[in-house]
């Protein structure tokens, strides 16, 4: 993993930066190094994800100083600009693999801005040809080590004509139109419902957003009851819609204002949308099975502030009755992200882990997953490559596909007979392209919905910021953390403790890093042990029991406290 601070110690000698200089799109560098090691050097740009390299055209020796000067219009490719990203300064000994990297003079470096980014914000620069383009250069200084960054921005606008301007506003005035109509026929049927028919006792509804079949956690509370031959006690219901951005079909636009308004307990799994501005009665159950298994990245009111996040007086998540978690240490972050009081939050433990402990279970998943993917039975490895999405929400979510050389992995597969497995996450609407001649290497599995069952199959886990690490923790089995662009997704998204700490395995920065890993099985596994006992307080195949017995039947044991929600809900049951 790129670390400042390593590089820093891994310099063989000091080279700081005395000043910076424009002279139209010519940047130059000054930079002080001792005399004895200036000879055979060559200096560049580095681009620390893509590995990239961008030399200087220009180096000229002034007394003890050293002048660079690269031309930041024309030093990339086919003669254009060097383009986005955050860039390092090195230089390096011909025929060297030592590396040194340069940091930045403190008479440089403005130290009273509370901006981080804009500590040398005096040098920067911006190059606006025309309405269509824009290019910055801004240098800036590392808080830490004042390790150098000069961050480039490279955005390209294109104008749209007047007619397509008054065009896409006709568009969109005609869907808020229809999306408002759609609204108050909604509300109309809810608040129809509420007083006419009110609310059936026994009636419960299992809902998602962004499932199309019953899945995950809440299938495995639904079998647990079929199993206790509760189904009899219970009126229930399901409505499922397969992503967040889908429509339902027109019956099914009936059914779910007519169930959320007659249901006294309502299970959910996700973000739900459509709840959240209804006026539920006190006495109805909404019991949150959110599908993570802990606390990474930050979700719902943790993210206030940050792109996608919530405003401060939003309406999400706030309607839940009670939220799972899998242990104590959880309690706080679930309790912040769905804007509840902790006593609401309940150390369950997590449903769809119970199988997890049940050894019948994970042979006829094997089996199942032997059937839909042929090449992992005969496979020495089978390795699961399932990051998380990038982009602010289901309607941005991407992967950076270019940030995974196939080559690379196609050729360790077919030398070590293994099988790659990639699993985007549900948001990513785009499948992984898998040339012809992979196809026996590489596998999709974007259409299998339950990542769970991938797990259990799996020798080795890639991924990234996904909360997948809790499941897979429970199998004792290697994980590597391909943290690319670690840094530009905590400024956007964030996590709930510090990254470096927090993963049970190894962190890679780069593709090169993460084949290294790979081939040499260097996987940090003595960190997995301490991460399952921190969020894991059951680690048994009763949790779907507990979620039942507490929840919904309201069967607290005596060392487990009610939340006031939950008091409310047994006082209206006395009434």
């Amino acid at each position: 993993m790129y670390e400042p601070n390593d590089l820093i110690k891994q310099s063989s000698f000091p080279m700081k930066i005395v000043n910076f200089k424009w002279e139209r799109v010519q940047l130059f560098i000054t930079l002080s190094i001792p005399k004895k090691d200036i000879q055979d050097l060559e200096y560049y740009l580095y681009h620390p994800i893509t590995e990239k390299k961008v030399y200087f055209s220009h180096i000229e020796y002034v007394g003890d100083l050293i002048e660079l000067r690269i031309n930041m219009m024309n030093s990339w490719e086919d003669h254009s600009p060097v383009p986005s990203g955050r860039w390092l300064l090195f230089a390096q000994k011909r025929g060297s693999d030592t590396i040194n990297i340069a940091t930045t003079c403190p008479s440089l470096i403005d130290f009273e801005t509370v901006e981080r980014d804009k500590n040398m914000n005096h040098f920067h620069k911006v190059f606006s040809a025309s309405k269509t383009q824009f290019y910055s250069v801004r240098p800036i200084a590392n808080d830490e080590n004042a390790v150098l960054y000069i961050s480039i921005h490279f955005k390209r606008i294109i104008q749209k004509t007047k007619r397509e301007i008054a065009r896409e506003k006709r568009r969109k005035k005609r869907r808020e139109q229809i999306l408002e109509v759609r609204k108050q026929v909604f509300s109309a049927i809810y608040t129809l419902s509420k007083k006419m028919i009110g609310i059936t006792e026994n009636r419960i509804l299992f809902t998602s957003d962004s499932r199309a079949v019953l899945g995950g956690n809440m299938e495995f509370v639904y079998n647990r009851m079929i199993d206790r031959d509760l189904k009899k006690d219970f009126d229930i219901k399901m409505l499922f819609k397969k992503n967040i951005t889908d429509r339902r079909n027109f019956l099914d636009k009936l059914k779910l204002p007519y169930y959320l308004a007659t249901s006294k307990t309502i299970l959910v799994d996700d973000f739900h949308p459509l709840l959240y501005n209804l006026d539920f009665d006190k006495s109805q159950n909404i019991i949150q099975l959110w599908h993570a298994s802990g606390p990474f990245k930050t979700v719902g009111y943790s993210r206030i502030g940050k792109p996608g996040g919530p405003s401060i007086n939003g309406k999400s998540h706030k309607i839940y009755t009670s939220a799972i978690v899998g242990s104590e240490h959880s309690t706080p972050f679930y309790a912040e992200a769905f804007g509840m009081h902790e006593e609401d939050v309940y150390p369950t433990g997590i449903p769809r882990i119970d199988s997890f402990f049940d050894e019948g279970y994970k042979a006829s998943i094997r089996n199942q997953m032997y059937e839909e993917f042929p090449q992992m039975k005969t496979a020495d490895k089978v390795i699961l490559f399932a990051p998380t999405f990038r982009g602010s929400g289901p309607k941005t979510a991407y992967y950076p596909m270019h940030q995974i050389d196939f080559d690379k992995l196609a050729k360790y597969a077919k030398e070590n007979n293994a099988v790659v497995v990639f699993k985007l996450h549900p948001f990513v609407r785009d499948n992984v392209v898998i040339p012809d001649h992979y196809k026996d290497l590489f596998l999709d599995a974007f259409k299998y919905r339950e990542i769970n069952d991938l797990l259990l199959v799996s020798d080795l886990l890639i991924t990234d910021y996904s909360s997948v690490v809790f499941e897979y923790s429970l199998l004792n089995k290697p994980m590597i953390f391909y943290g690319f662009d670690v840094y530009d997704y905590i400024s956007s998204r964030d996590f709930y403790e510090g990254f470096g700490n927090f993963v049970p395995g190894k962190i890679v920065r780069t593709f090169n890093e993460l084949m290294n890993a790979i081939e040499k099985e260097d996987y940090d596994i003595e960190k997995i042990a301490v991460f399952r006992d921190k969020y894991f307080k059951y680690q048994d195949a009763n949790s779907s029991d507990r979620v039942i017995d507490w929840l919904i039947l309201d069967n607290f044991p005596k060392e487990i406290s009610r939340g006031q929600k939950q008091k409310l809900l047994n006082d209206n049951k006395k009434e």
